[in-house]
């Protein structure tokens, strides 16, 4: 159950960059119809979104890849211990 958890945090993760990219995009095409005063702010933060948006996506696939990989480990190690040929050798 733990490992469903952990997995469906990682794809929330990787939503919430994408929105984050999505929002910095919408900021860079909005803004020539801005006033003045509040051009500052619309160079800071789309630069601010869109860092915070690639590091989640990014550092959430990685952890999504380790996961599976040590899933793979896991699995690999059970089917180690419990091979049936080994048991019809004993007897």
């Amino acid at each position: 159950m733990k490992l469903k958890a952990s997995k469906s945090s990682y794809v929330l993760r990787i939503i919430a960059g994408s929105y984050l990219g999505y929002l910095s995009y919408s900021m860079f095409t909005d803004w020539e119809s801005l006033k003045e005063a509040n051009q500052e702010f619309m160079i800071i933060f789309p630069v601010i979104f869109a860092v915070a948006g690639v590091a989640l996506v990014v550092l959430s696939l990685v952890g999504l890849f380790r996961m599976r990989n040590e899933v793979e480990e896991i699995d690999a190690d059970e089917s180690i211990d419990h091979n049936p040929d080994e048991e019809d050798d004993k007897e």
